[in-house]
């Protein structure tokens, strides 16, 4: 049975930077799957290397972890994909150009750290806006998580 874990920033959630939602669908294994979020990396990221089409980071958002619900170990690899839906603020749209459609331009932003050395993704993102687009939200699927695997709102 498909699932959606929805997580909201506040004093119980420190850890939690804007409000995400995380649609588990249906694994094609049969396993339930439960999605918790994880404290937030404590060093500060370094700037995404050019070439990765990625401008800046606006915002470490929340780390999630997947696990099978009756032994709690981890997941790594969706079929189907997860779907992640995270809110946007008007400080988030004000932070990023506008693009041509008036759109602000976020993305979904996926990070993870191998060694010494943190690799970036930008994932295929849909922007969905509220009225004038000063807020809204931004979705996209995720295949893979790795360990220790935050996700970030960015500027492509």
């Amino acid at each position: 049975m498909e699932k959606v874990f929805r997580f909201a920033p506040g004093p119980n959630a420190p850890h939690i930077k804007r409000a995400v939602s995380v649609k588990v669908p249906d694994q094609s294994d049969g396993r339930p799957l439960e999605v918790v979020a994880l404290s937030l990396p404590s060093e500060t990221l370094p700037m995404p290397p050019a070439g990765k089409g990625i401008k800046q980071i606006v915002r470490l958002v929340i780390e999630p972890h997947v696990r099978v619900e009756k032994n709690n170990a981890a997941v790594y690899h969706f079929h189907p994909p997860l779907v992640v839906t995270m809110e946007f603020t008007a400080e988030d749209a004000q932070a990023v150009a506008r693009g041509p459609d008036g759109n602000p331009q976020l993305s979904i932003i996926s990070c993870w750290k191998d060694g010494n050395a943190w690799h970036w993704e930008r994932l295929n993102t849909t922007v969905n806006c509220s009225g004038t687009c000063e807020t809204g939200t931004l979705t996209a699927e995720i295949k893979t998580l790795r360990p220790n695997d935050p996700l970030c709102e960015g500027e492509p």
